[in-house]
């Protein structure tokens, strides 16, 4: 409605500020709930809610004084590959697979955090 509002008053420009600025809200949405029905299953076989902020710590630590390689980066790749239950050897292998995806000619410095 508001896109249609906005082309109608010839506001071209904003209106499709407003519909990429949407497109992009409901993509973050979208993985915001596929990190929140995700379960690490420990090697005790419990099941642990998945957690952002311990990936985020960690990935803290490791890129400590790599100011090339961002947290955002790398969270957006991690999210490409969650499913909904995932143990806990499973997520370290993703976690190394997301970091190596993030090695290009331009920033090798991924490497350091693979």
């Amino acid at each position: 409605m508001v896109e249609k509002t906005l082309i109608e008053l010839n506001e071209y420009d904003i209106a499709k500020s407003y519909i990429l600025y949407r497109s992009k809200t409901h993509e973050q949405q979208v993985e915001d709930n596929k990190a929140k029905n995700t379960y690490v299953i420990k090697k005790n076989g419990k099941e642990e809610k998945f957690n952002f902020k311990k990936i985020e710590k960690v990935f803290n630590i490791v890129s400590k004084d790599i100011q090339e390689c961002s947290y955002e980066e790398f969270k957006k790749e991690v999210e490409k590959y969650l499913i909904p239950k995932i143990s806990s050897s499973q997520l370290m292998k993703l976690l190394i697979k997301s970091a190596v995806d993030k090695i290009s000619i331009e920033n090798t410095s991924w490497q350091k955090i693979a």
